[in-house]
């Protein structure tokens, strides 16, 4: 995308915290859903990992475009479909929500970008979840 662009580090945490990504087939799910979504909308996501109960997603966006807008219409589509597809979850979660309301977000300029892509890429293995 380049110049003009915003770039936002993302976390965002499942419901009640629970686990769900350490399920291997949801974990890779959301990330692909993630992508399409992203792709459809016109962002770009640079990075994305998971952790047991969040993700940390870095996204590359319009300046135009809201922010809250973009994260609420990512967790939106990735949550209903998630949800669509997989049944235990819901039982899991308590809820038909997928993820907590809100999240947490930093702007972040080019020169920063390498150290936040390299964060984001070693979550798991700094999580003890990767080797």
């Amino acid at each position: 995308m380049g110049d003009g662009h915003v770039y936002s580090h993302v976390v965002f945490t499942t419901t009640r915290g629970r686990p769900i990504f350490l399920d291997e087939a949801i974990d890779a799910a959301f990330k692909r859903l993630a992508h399409e979504t992203a792709r459809d909308k016109g962002w770009a996501i640079l990075e994305l990992e998971t952790m047991p109960n969040h993700g940390h997603v870095l996204i590359e966006k319009a300046p135009w475009e809201s922010l809250p807008r973009v994260v609420d219409d990512l967790k939106g589509i990735t949550a209903r479909r998630l949800l669509q597809r997989f049944e235990w979850p819901r039982g899991n979660l308590h809820s038909y929500h997928c993820w907590n309301r809100g999240s947490h977000y930093v702007r972040h300029t080019d020169a920063s970008l390498a150290t936040l892509r390299a964060y984001i890429r070693h979550q798991r293995l700094a999580g003890g979840l990767a080797e």
